[in-house]
C-alpha cells in the first residue's frame, strides 16, 4: 500500500469533506481517505498496482475538487 498527501482546493464547507472522501473511496484501489477541512488536505491510502497519484487527482477533479500532491 502507498499513502499520498494531497492539498485539496474547493473545500468550501465541512460537508465537502464527506464528498471528497466518498469520491476518493469510489476510485479503484483506494483503501482509505481522510480529509482535514482545517488544512484543506487529504491523506489517501491506495494500492499502487491498481491506481496512480495522477488518476487519484483526476478522480477528485471530476468530483469538483482540485487535488495536488503535498511537496515535502
Amino acid at each position: 500500500m502507498e499513502t499520498v498527501n494531497l492539498n485539496v482546493d474547493g473545500l468550501a464547507c465541512p460537508a465537502c469533506v464527506d464528498k471528497v472522501e466518498t469520491a476518493a473511496l469510489q476510485l479503484q484501489g483506494v483503501i482509505d481517505c481522510a480529509v482535514d477541512y482545517a488544512t484543506k488536505s487529504a491523506s489517501v491510502q491506495f494500492n499502487p498496482r491498481k491506481n496512480t497519484v495522477e488518476r487519484l487527482q483526476q478522480g477528485l477533479t471530476k468530483a469538483g475538487y482540485k487535488a495536488t500532491p503535498v511537496l515535502v
